[in-house]
């Protein structure tokens, strides 16, 4: 196969004119793009050894799971959108004094 025949296919609910899809999806399309220009099989052995020994590195599971919820938490992503609504609502009524 030659890889530099290889594009992306995306297959989303909109058009590329529509708001999801071109700030989502086609947003990306450039840089994958010339990923697959650079990419070959050695590099990719050579990332799938990196990630392999990664894996192997001691506490790096209890590492990973506190990123992880450092970023992707529920209860933290919800406390700082409360955060901004309060933010916004008193400067509305800031505004309106």
């Amino acid at each position: 196969m030659n890889l530099h025949q290889l594009s992306p296919l995306f297959l989303t609910k909109y058009t590329p004119n529509g708001a999801r899809s071109r700030y989502r999806s086609f947003q990306y399309l450039p840089w994958l793009n010339q990923a697959l220009d650079r990419f070959n099989e050695p590099l990719m052995l050579d990332a799938i050894d990196r990630l392999v020994q990664l894996t192997q590195t001691p506490g790096i599971h209890a590492r990973c799971r506190e990123v992880a919820m450092r970023y992707f938490s529920l209860d933290q992503g919800a406390a700082r959108y409360r955060a901004i609504y309060d933010d916004l609502s008193k400067l509305k009524h800031e505004t309106e004094s």
